[in-house]
């Protein structure tokens, strides 16, 4: 491994690596380069933090980053997704299903769903910045620190979270949350034509519930 690695260090070029997989069409006007401008992230060896903004919808034809999208967010350490609003917010739901934790925001669906139904998300891998009651300043700086808190875990750490974070699978099966978009679509049914249409009754079989443990900190969804 370690020869490897010096081949590699010597095939390696001079330049700086570039920050985006493809050549941008007005890249002067795209918003997502100029923050990386504004921010001076230009992949230095000095960087501490390096990017790869990949400008393309993933597919495993791609000849530039040739893998799903399963397959990339399986492979990633945490997903970070601190929306302004998102009516659910499909993406950290993903990542938990894969295991992945997360960080969303009380300002989407999902992360009103995760604080509603699991005590010390937490725990759980789900990080939800409070965006209702506080500064843009202090959202910042509380996922910075969830950021550097998750940086701090060792590796043993982040395979105990990741199985954690896998129970909630069970809560975010469609089989339990189609239940609620089919209500929702009865209701408003009901209210624009006045036709009663009573939604099919949920199965206990597929309902679900989040008990806790003994110490009432730690949350174990069940079927």
């Amino acid at each position: 491994m370690d020869y490897l690695k010096a081949c590699v260090r010597n095939v390696a070029p001079d330049t700086q690596p570039p920050i985006c997989t493809h050549n941008m069409v007005d890249d002067v006007f795209d918003p997502v380069l100029n923050e990386i401008r504004r921010c001076q992230l230009f992949n230095s060896k000095a960087d501490r933090v390096k990017v790869i903004f990949h400008a393309e919808f993933l597919s495993p034809s791609s000849p530039v980053l040739p893998m799903g999208y399963d397959e990339f967010v399986n492979g990633c350490h945490l997903g970070v997704f601190p929306s302004a609003y998102e009516p659910w917010g499909y993406t950290p739901a993903e990542c938990a299903i894969m295991g992945v934790p997360s960080v969303t925001t009380n300002l989407s669906g999902f992360g009103c769903f995760i604080a509603d139904f699991v005590p010390d998300p937490d725990d759980y891998g789900i990080f939800i910045i409070n965006r209702k009651s506080q500064s843009i300043e202090q959202a910042v700086e509380q996922l910075t620190c969830y950021l550097h808190r998750f940086t701090q875990q060792t590796q043993t750490e982040r395979g105990q979270q990741r199985r954690k974070t896998e129970l909630l699978r069970r809560v975010l099966d469609w089989r339990t949350l189609g239940v609620a978009y089919t209500k929702a679509r009865c209701t408003a049914i009901q209210i624009h034509t006045g036709v009663v249409d009573q939604p099919p009754k949920k199965s206990t079989k597929n309902s679900f519930k989040l008990k806790l443990s003994p110490r009432g900190k730690k949350v174990a969804p069940t079927t």
